[in-house]
C-alpha cells in the first residue's frame, strides 16, 4: 500500500509540476504579448486585435492551472488565525477537514467546468470582441487547474491521517 501511495504522490507532484511548467510559458507569453502592445501603441499609435483578449485569457488559463502547485507549496489558501494555535492532532484534524471541502469545491468546479467548456466546444463558442476567439481552452482552465489542487488536497488527507494515526518510528 505504502508503494501504491508513493506512486500516487509522484503523479499528482508531476500533474501540477507539468501544469505549473505550462502555466510558467503563459505568464511569459503574456509579458511578451502585453510589451509587444505597449511598444505599438506607444511608438507606432496603433494595436494589436487579439492583445487584450489574448492577455485575458493567459492570465486567467495561469492563475487556475497553478493552484495545485500553489497548494503543495503551502501557498494557497490557509486559516492562520486557527491553524497556528493548533498544534499535533488538532492541527492535522483541522487540516483534514479543510482538505475535504476543498476536494468537495474542487469537485464542482471540475464537473461543471467540465460541462461549461465541452458545451463551448461543441458550439464553437466564441469571444464577442473583434478577433473572436474559441473560448473553450480558457473555460477547460478551471476544470484542469481545480483537479490539480484536488489531487493534492487528496495528497494532504492521507499524509494527515498517516500522521494522526500511523506509528511513530523510533529513531
Amino acid at each position: 500500500m505504502k508503494k501504491f501511495y508513493e506512486g500516487y504522490k509522484k503523479f499528482v507532484k508531476g500533474y501540477y509540476n507539468v501544469a505549473f511548467s505550462i502555466e510558467c510559458v503563459m505568464i511569459l507569453a503574456l509579458v511578451l504579448i502585453v510589451t509587444y502592445d505597449v511598444i505599438l501603441r506607444y511608438f507606432f499609435h496603433s494595436s494589436t486585435k487579439w492583445g487584450y483578449d489574448t492577455d485575458g485569457f493567459l492570465y486567467v488559463m495561469a492563475c487556475l492551472l497553478g493552484l495545485g502547485y500553489a497548494e503543495s507549496q503551502g501557498k494557497h489558501m490557509s486559516m492562520d488565525v486557527i491553524s497556528g494555535k493548533l498544534k499535533g492532532k488538532g492541527h492535522n484534524v483541522m487540516m483534514i477537514l479543510h482538505a475535504l471541502l476543498g476536494i468537495a469545491y474542487a469537485y464542482i468546479l471540475v464537473r461543471y467546468g467540465w460541462d461549461y467548456a465541452y458545451k463551448a466546444f461543441v458550439r464553437g463558442t466564441t469571444a464577442s470582441t473583434n478577433w473572436a476567439p474559441k473560448l473553450w481552452p480558457e473555460y477547460m482552465a478551471l476544470p484542469v487547474g481545480f483537479l490539480g489542487i484536488g489531487l493534492q488536497y487528496s495528497v494532504e488527507i492521507i499524509d494527515n491521517l498517516i500522521e494522526l494515526f500511523g506509528k511513530k518510528s523510533e529513531a
